[in-house]
């Protein structure tokens, strides 16, 4: 049978390192992203602070017909991890939900990274359970093939349908239904509406094992994730294992999904800095996972205007000293500046 099991239940693999093992997967956002800057060709400009998911895996074994026991997989991690790949998906929001969970935050009234359980709701599909559910290779020729596709990276329309031509109602509304994923409060979120297409760098990264609250934590670090367009946006995490292969399915299940918090891209021109580093930040940096880690707040350099107090003898000697490079500067050069003012 190809049909997959819903996210979250548990899924007994036959081949590979998880072979013979019921395994059950969660997913959380232990940090999200603030702030991004729109993609440039001359900087990545990467969302901060960089995304933190947090993975976690239990054993199921089957009591009875009627019962079953979990234990959480606790030690030898870094063995166990090998083949977990996590898939990052970008939705817009409203902005509205942003500056709500932005005022949130300045009160300090949530102390979870990410949006809770009651903002965000999985909605279950009413037709095929796994119609939701893409094997990660699936999804990657179809993220490629749109990004491929032309100078436009907005996510597809969908086909113009022939003036006079009719519709089946009932078929219509069934897909609309089964297209929502989730809930921001009164917003429905669809699948249509994935702008994932606009995500540049890794969408796909591999689990880092570290030591978090006194016990070995799997996580997947998203260091190097712009997004090509401004706006407020919420991402969505998937994770799969591409090494073990479960029972009786041809396509690699999901194994848990979550949705992180919001956050804004700014244009280079509103975009209001970087801070420093998050603690969490600084301290995944220790295990040697890659990440730019920062002491100080970045602001945006902003172009420089000539001065109305300037002494002219200081202007004279300026104006006087400027030579014309002989060559166009190295890229090198501008690929190095993180907050260049150039989209």
């Amino acid at each position: 049978s190809d049909s997959s099991p819903p996210i979250g239940r548990p899924v007994r693999f036959s081949t590979g390192p998880m072979a013979g093992i019921a395994l059950r997967a969660e997913l959380d956002e232990l940090q999200k992203a603030n702030l991004g800057r729109r993609f440039a060709w001359k900087d990545k400009r990467t969302l901060d602070p960089p995304p933190v998911v947090r993975l976690r895996l239990f054993e199921v074994n089957e009591v009875d017909a009627y019962r079953r026991r979990e234990q959480e997989i606790r030690g030898d991690l870094e063995t166990k991890c090998h083949g977990f790949v996590c898939q990052a998906d970008l939705f817009p929001i409203p902005e509205e939900y942003y500056v709500q969970s932005a005022q949130t935050e300045s009160l300090g009234a949530s102390t979870k990274s990410g949006t809770s359980t009651a903002e965000i709701q999985r909605v279950i599909p009413v037709m095929s359970p796994s119609n939701q559910r893409l094997c990660p290779h699936r999804a990657v020729t179809r993220f490629t093939s749109e990004w491929g596709s032309g100078p436009s990276h907005a996510p597809r329309k969908p086909a113009s349908r022939p003036r006079g031509a009719a519709t089946a109602p009932a078929a219509t509304a069934t897909l609309a239904h089964t297209d929502v994923v989730a809930h921001l409060g009164q917003h429905t979120i669809t699948e249509c509406s994935s702008c994932t297409p606009t995500l540049a760098g890794a969408k796909f990264v591999s689990p880092s094992c570290i030591d978090y609250k006194g016990s070995s934590t799997l996580i997947f670090v998203y260091s190097d994730l712009a997004v090509r367009m401004t706006g407020t946006f919420i991402l969505r995490y998937r994770v799969f294992n591409v090494l073990s292969v479960p029972a009786d399915m041809s396509m690699l299940p999901v194994l848990a999904e979550c949705y992180g918090g919001c956050f804004k891209v700014y244009s280079t021109k509103d975009f209001p800095g970087l801070p420093p580093s998050t603690e969490l930040t600084k301290y995944i940096s220790l295990f040697g996972v890659r990440l730019n880690s920062r002491e100080h707040e970045r602001k945006r350099r902003k172009k420089a205007s000539p001065s109305s107090d300037a002494k002219p003898s200081s202007r004279i000697a300026t104006s006087s000293s400027r030579t014309v490079p002989s060559s166009p500067p190295s890229p090198a050069c501008s690929d190095s500046c993180e907050l260049s003012d150039v989209d």
